[in-house]
């Protein structure tokens, strides 16, 4: 996950800091929920931070015209 969020920091820097800072909370909120689980598997906060982070209008400036 840290990998990722990496990648999308670096193809971000065209963009505002405050519009990227914005969308790539949510995967933070995901990557932390993940570090945190239970010994039981994915809970419903690890489900929930992944539903608000995957509900997001796409980031990319042409993710919208696709």
């Amino acid at each position: 996950m840290q990998r990722n969020i990496n990648a999308f920091l670096l193809l971000s820097s065209a963009y505002p800091e405050a519009a990227v800072e914005s969308f790539i909370a949510q995967w933070r909120a995901v990557e932390h929920a993940i570090k945190h689980l239970p010994a039981s598997g994915v809970d419903s906060v690890v489900e929930s931070a992944r539903r608000q982070a995957v509900d997001q209008t796409p980031y990319w400036l042409s993710s919208a015209s696709v």
